[in-house]
Formats: structure tokens, sequence, C-alpha cells
């Protein structure tokens, strides 16, 4: 497998023909392939993986994606960023959140922010996002993808208080535009109620096969050895091995 830049991917037919609502270039596959998909669809992402195998440099790609295909009008990105580094670059284009505290008190806020989309929709009869904005030309709402990088970090501070909020999100923000992507190095500290919610789910390398299994619920991770590799499951089929797209900054 090639590694390949992600300026290169953007500029690819499959990414710039796709279809897709919110189209992510997750990376290339075996045969050196776009692998593309539909962020709107997934409706959210888990992922797993060691530390310094991807997981932040898959953050980034995603949002030069969002910030490649759409004008600042028609998105937000918020970024639940515990670690406290590795964003200092996007502080100026996304909103980043770096205190643990404000990290989860913004994620209550989502919870809100996506009733009271809720209470748009209801208002104007419409079934989601896309209806809504179709109805209402002079008012849209932005697409709000919501990077929370280490959730463990947030589990440890805050508990079950973290998954109460996430689950809502999880079960019911699609409708609204509202999409989670989570990255976490400590997959013990995640629940299996919360894993169920997130059926779409990727691994970077781990130490171990029972790692993997946490992640993936099958082995294969472990056996990963290029950073930037990754499995990607859907909803429980057969994982598929990526490579992610590095970015040149």
């Amino acid at each position: 497998m090639q590694n390949i830049s992600l300026s290169e991917l953007l500029n690819c037919p499959k990414y710039n023909t796709s279809k897709a609502v919110l189209p992510i270039i997750v990376g290339t596959d075996a045969n050196n392939k776009p692998f593309v998909q539909d962020l709107c669809k997934m409706p959210h992402l888990l992922i797993g993986g060691g530390t310094w195998t991807g997981k932040t440099m898959f953050f980034k790609s995603v949002i030069r994606n969002i910030q490649n295909k759409y004008s600042t009008k028609e998105y937000e990105i918020t970024i639940l960023n515990p670690k406290g580094i590795d964003f200092e670059k996007y502080v100026n284009s996304v909103t980043v959140i770096n205190d643990v505290d404000e990290c989860m008190q913004t994620l209550q806020n989502t919870v809100g922010e996506m009733d009271n989309r809720y209470t748009l929709l209801l208002k104007s009869k419409t079934k989601n996002i896309t209806e809504y904005n179709q109805h209402n030309l002079e008012n849209q709402l932005p697409f709000h993808i919501v990077l929370i990088d280490e959730i463990s970090t947030m589990i440890s501070f805050f508990g079950k208080k973290v998954e109460q909020n996430i689950i809502p999100l999880a079960e019911k923000a699609r409708a609204t535009g509202i999409h989670l992507i989570i990255t976490s190095n400590h997959f013990d500290k995640i629940s299996n109620l919360f894993k169920v919610y997130f059926p779409v789910r990727m691994a970077f390398w781990v130490a171990k096969k029972k790692e993997s299994v946490k992640i993936l619920g099958e082995p294969g991770a472990e056996t990963l050895s290029i950073q930037g590799e990754a499995l990607f499951s859907d909803a429980g089929r057969i994982p598929i091995l990526i490579h992610t797209p590095y970015i040149e900054e």
C-alpha cells in the first residue's frame, strides 16, 4: 500500500464526483484506490488504536475534507481536546476546546443544540437537516462535526456522565446534522452499551489481540505494522484494510 497525501486524494475523481452529502476520504484500500465514505450515512465514527499510530492525523484529514468541500457558513467543527496538544494550528478555523471541564460543558451544550434543532425541524415540518435547508434558504443550519480526541480522558474525570450525553447524540443527532468522531487509546473505559451506538469503527495498530477485539469485535489490528494503517469496520462487516492519508503541513 502506498502512502498517499490528502491533497492528492482531494483531487481524485472518486471524491470530486461523489454523491455523498459529507464525503470523507478515509484513505486508500489494498489496491491503492481512494476509499470514500459518507459521514452523513455512518453517521458517527469510533476510532481506537495505540499512541502515535495515526488517529490525530486522521482527525486533521477529516477537518481538511470538510473545509475543502464546504464554505464556512455550511459547517461547524468543534474539537474536544482534553489532551491540550496537536491542534494549535486549527484554532483560527475551528473551535478547539482544551480544558476538560469546558469539554464536558460543550458536550452537554451539543445535546441542547440537537434538541433545539429538532424543535426547528418540527416547526418547519421537515424530517432532517437536508429537507430543512431546502425549505429555509435564508436561514440554513450548518452541519456540525464534533471531534473528541481521547474520550477516555473525559471518562476518567466525569465517569458515566460522558456516556449519558454521548448516547443521545449517537442515537438521534444524525437527522439534525450533528456527527461525532471519537478516538480512544483505552477502550477498556468504554462500555459495551456505548459501543453499540457506534457500529462504524476504525482500529489503528494495537499491541494485543484483545485490544483489537475491544475495538472491532474481532482480532486484526494487532497485525498492523505501519503508522497510518487501519481497519475500517462498517456495522460488523468484514474489516477493510485502509491506509489513511498523510497531510503536508
